[in-house]
């Protein structure tokens, strides 16, 4: 499985990945259009609300809808992140 995580560092979000086994795309929301063609393997995307532009807010939010892709928005924190990722299956 792959998700997407804008905003923020890599280094708090890939030890989640690796622990549940999925492919992390990251970009720290400065330069969204890094990411985009890449977004649409992911099976959701996450905006971290505090580390996000809005420029990389509404270029990731609207790809995602493009590819009927899940968006959340989270506060950053990991065990949230990792709820959320086990909840989608």
């Amino acid at each position: 499985m792959t998700i997407t995580i804008v905003g923020g560092e890599r280094k708090w979000y890939q030890p989640v990945a690796d622990e549940l086994g999925f492919e992390l795309i990251h970009e720290n929301g400065r330069s969204p259009e890094r990411i985009l063609s890449a977004l649409k393997r992911s099976k959701a995307v996450y905006m971290m609300l505090e580390a996000t532009s809005h420029k990389a807010t509404w270029m990731c939010k609207e790809h995602a809808k493009k590819y009927g892709i899940p968006f959340f928005r989270i506060q950053g924190c990991k065990s949230q992140l990792k709820d959320m990722i086990l909840k989608l299956g």
